[in-house]
C-alpha cells in the first residue's frame, strides 16, 4: 500500500516533523509512506537519513509523479493547489483532505470542494473537527488522527547539567497575534515583580517584521528585559534539550494561545515530563487535566495565570507529580508506536472500502 502526503512548503515548522515520524514510522506498519512538497526550503534537514522518500516540485510535476506511480491514497495537508490536477487524473486514489491549520482564513478553501471525491477529513484534536465541520457539512467523514510525537521526547528522562540558575518559565511557538504573545510578556511581568529567580524564555520565530521591536518594547514596559532569553533559532532536534532543561530548573511550560489544532508544543513539553499551565479554550483539555498535570486559566486573566504559575514554581512536590503525571499520560496516547498503528488501521480502513 502507497500513500503520499502532500503539503506547501518545506520549512520548519510542526506539519514537517508529523511527516518525518509518518515516514519513518509507517513502512513498520506495511504502508509505503512518501511526502511531496510544492516548495523547497530549510525543512530538509528534517529529513536527513530518509530523503528517498522526500520529494519537491511544481504541481505539473507531481501530476506526472501520481501518473508514473501508483498511489492507493493521496492525503492533502491544507495544500488545496493540488484539486485541480487531481480532478484531472483519469486513475483517480483515494483522497483524504488532513485539516491541520490552526487558523480560521486558512480553512475557508474547505467551503469550496465542489464535486472533488473526498474519501475523509483527518484532524488532529476533537476541537479541530469542531472547527471544520461547519465548513465541510455534518455528513462528512472527519476522523481524529492523533498525532506522533517524535521517539526523541519519549526517550529516559535525565537531568539538564548544569542546571540553569534560575526557574525558566517557557512559553513556545510563533510570535504571531494567534499564539498570542503580548498576554505571556504581561504573565512575565507580574511574576517578575513578584519574584526574583526565575528567567522567561520565549521559542520560536517572529511572527512579522516588526515583531523583534515589538516584543523589546512590551518586555522593557514589563520589566523582564533582563531575564528574557528569546530562542528565534532553536534547531527542533534541540527541543527536548531545552524543555529538559525548563524541568530541571524547576520551570514550567506556559501557552497563552488562542487557538491551535492540536497543542504539540504543550504535549512535547508533557512528554518531557513539564508541568504546564495552559488557556481552558482550544485543544488541550483533550489530553491535558486540570489539577493532575498542571493548571489552565481563562485567556485574558493574566493575574490567574501568574499565580498558578507561581504556585508550581514554588511547590516542587506537586510540580513533579504533575510533571510525571503528564509524561506517562501523553505516551500513553501519542507515542510513535501508539500513533502510527492509529493512523495505519484507519488508512487499511479507507482501502478497503
Amino acid at each position: 500500500m502507497k500513500v503520499l502526503f502532500v503539503y506547501k512548503f518545506l520549512t520548519m515548522g510542526g506539519v514537517e516533523t508529523v511527516l518525518r515520524v509518518r515516514l519513518e514510522g509507517l513502512p513498520d506498519c506495511g504502508i509505503d509512506a512518501h511526502a511531496w512538497f510544492l516548495f523547497d526550503g530549510p525543512g530538509r534537514v528534517i529529513f536527513e537519513g530518509i530523503t528517498s522518500r522526500l520529494h519537491v516540485g511544481s504541481t505539473a510535476m507531481l501530476r506526472d509523479f501520481l501518473i508514473e506511480e501508483d498511489f492507493g491514497l493521496v492525503t492533502s495537508l491544507d495544500t488545496e493547489e493540488i484539486f485541480p490536477i487531481l480532478r484531472r487524473l483519469r486513475k483517480q486514489p483515494l483522497f483524504v483532505i488532513e485539516a491541520h491549520s490552526p487558523y480560521p482564513e486558512n480553512l475557508e478553501y474547505l467551503r469550496f470542494l465542489g464535486d472533488l471525491p473526498v474519501a475523509a477529513y483527518f484532524v488532529p484534536s476533537q476541537y479541530q473537527a469542531d472547527m471544520i465541520r461547519p465548513r465541510v457539512g455534518k455528513e462528512a467523514n472527519i476522523q481524529i488522527i492523533p498525532n506522533p510525537l517524535a521517539a526523541s521526547f519519549g526517550a529516559e528522562l535525565n537531568p539538564f547539567l548544569p542546571s540553569p540558575p534560575y526557574s525558566a518559565v517557557a512559553w513556545i511557538g510563533r510570535l504571531d497575534e494567534l499564539k498570542n504573545w503580548k498576554e505571556f510578556v504581561e504573565i512575565a511581568g507580574i511574576l517578575r515583580n513578584q519574584r526574583s529567580d526565575i528567567e522567561f524564555w520565549m521559542v520560536g520565530k517572529s511572527g512579522g517584521e516588526d515583531i523583534s521591536q515589538a516584543l523589546y518594547n512590551r518586555a522593557q514596559r514589563a520589566n523582564i528585559l533582563d531575564r528574557l532569553r528569546w530562542f528565534r533559532g532553536l534547531p527542533y532536534k534541540h527541543m527536548p534539550g531545552l524543555l529538559d532543561a525548563v524541568r530541571t530548573s524547576g520551570g514550567v511550560v506556559v501557552s497563552t494561545s488562542k487557538g491551535d489544532s492540536f497543542g504539540m508544543t504543550v504535549a512535547e513539553g508533557m512528554a518531557r515530563a513539564c508541568a504546564v499551565v495552559v488557556p481552558s479554550e482550544g485543544p488541550f483539555s483533550s489530553f491535558m487535566a486540570d489539577g493532575v498535570h498542571g493548571y489552565t486559566y481563562r485567556l485574558g486573566k493574566v493575574q490567574d495565570a501568574a499565580s498558578k504559575i507561581r504556585l508550581l514554581l514554588e511547590e516542587d512536590e506537586r510540580r513533579l507529580k504533575f510533571g510525571l503525571n503528564g509524561r506517562e499520560s501523553i505516551l500513553e496516547r501519542y507515542a510513535v508506536s501508539v500513533a502510527m498503528e492509529a493512523l495505519a488501521s484507519e488508512l487499511r480502513a479507507l482501502m478497503q472500502k
